[in-house]
């Protein structure tokens, strides 16, 4: 998590060959503004899964 506001803050960024940012996906926030805790769990799943090294085959 990367603190926002003085928030921890999730997401995932897609960005464009000049390096400008095209889409952002962040990680759901309740009422008070807290991150969702089964929507970290997820974005902290999918981060592993996708920041392991690939396999050379």
């Amino acid at each position: 998590a990367r603190p926002f506001n003085g928030r921890p803050s999730c997401s995932i960024q897609f960005f464009n060959g000049q390096g400008g940012a095209m889409f952002k996906v962040f990680v759901r926030r309740d009422k008070e503004r807290n991150l969702l805790p089964d929507q970290v769990q997820r974005f902290e799943e999918l981060r592993r899964r996708y920041a392991e090294p690939a396999v050379a085959g």
